[in-house]
């Protein structure tokens, strides 16, 4: 079971599904570098966690264009329609995933019975005698994890089929796809551009009451959207790193390689922005931590405006 970082738990499952049938999956990543920093609103509370998105959406369509994996999800099957097509799939020695409410998850001991998110497993075998089924996950690795049937009938939220279909698309425009993506952020069609957001964000910082954040969160911080949206912003541009070079692996360029490079260093850096937004959570004086953060951000919108416009000009 792969668990890595830089993938949520779905993404993990797919990358393991892909390493299983000898097969990339990089380019469902093509569209991870983007950023989000919504206005405020006069009447909502002033967290500013609700108005950050990093936007991080992986494409299915590519991934099966590209690389040959085909996704079925269904989100609107009663949970005996989902573990009837489970068994379906076990039986045909076919991988097979469930979406669950991770309140409804014992393996995962920090929102089990207090927090409600969606967590994906891969279901490996159900119990004929009481319905139990057994999976593997991202929090346990390669050792099978119990779920209840009746966890399972109360939590269950999705399933998700793999199948191997052959991949469609052979021509490779990297120059196209690069500049589609610095285009995007630097022309956003908001009144906003998204590095002025970005910087925005970084201003929101400094008075942000850290405490009220988490309110809600407790049990699990890093679920909290301000933690959230951070974690998914380093995570989109190491993603998006990994689609220019799985195109590099094929175009062989120093144009590809010098962008993948500036992502990379661009996620380790937004990783401090997370790593020390936890660090000012836990703090009884977190002001101090909080202006380092901002003044971070700004140095990254600049620096990510400028490789965008780099780009366009290559």
């Amino acid at each position: 079971m792969k668990n890595d970082e830089m993938l949520d738990c779905h993404e993990n499952l797919i990358a393991s599904y892909a390493s299983s049938v000898g097969c990339d999956y990089e380019m469902m990543f093509i569209r991870a570098w983007d950023f989000r920093f919504g206005p405020a609103e006069q009447s909502t509370t002033q967290l500013i966690g609700p108005r950050l998105s990093a936007q991080r959406t992986p494409d299915y369509e590519w991934l099966r264009q590209f690389h040959g994996i085909s996704l079925e999800m269904n989100d609107r099957l009663s949970s005996d329609q989902v573990y009837r097509h489970v068994q379906e799939e076990l039986l045909q020695n076919n991988p097979v995933a469930v979406g669950m409410d991770a309140y409804w998850c014992p393996w995962y001991k920090a929102p089990y019975q207090k927090m409600h998110f969606m967590h994906y497993t891969f279901v490996t075998r159900t119990d004929k005698d009481n319905g139990d089924l057994y999976g593997i996950n991202i929090i346990e690795g390669s050792q099978p994890a119990r779920l209840p049937f009746t966890h399972f009938e109360q939590g269950c939220l999705e399933l998700t089929l793999f199948r191997r279909v052959a991949a469609t698309q052979i021509s490779l425009d990297w120059e196209k796809l690069l500049k589609q993506a610095a285009e995007k952020l630097l022309h956003n069609g908001r009144s906003l551009g998204t590095f002025d957001e970005m910087r925005q964000f970084a201003a929101s910082l400094v008075a942000v009451d850290i405490k009220a954040e988490v309110e809600g969160y407790t049990a699990l911080p890093l679920i909290a959207p301000l933690f959230y949206e951070t974690r998914e912003t380093f995570r989109g541009r190491r993603q998006f790193a990994m689609a220019l070079d799985w195109m590099n692996r094929r175009a062989h360029t120093a144009v590809l390689a010098d962008a993948s490079a500036a992502l990379q260093d661009l996620s380790s850096r937004w990783r401090t922005v997370f790593d020390l937004l936890m660090k000012a959570y836990f703090s009884p004086e977190p002001a101090e931590v909080m202006a380092y953060i901002s003044t971070i951000v700004n140095g990254l919108a600049d620096d990510e405006e400028k490789l965008a416009e780099s780009i366009l000009s290559v």
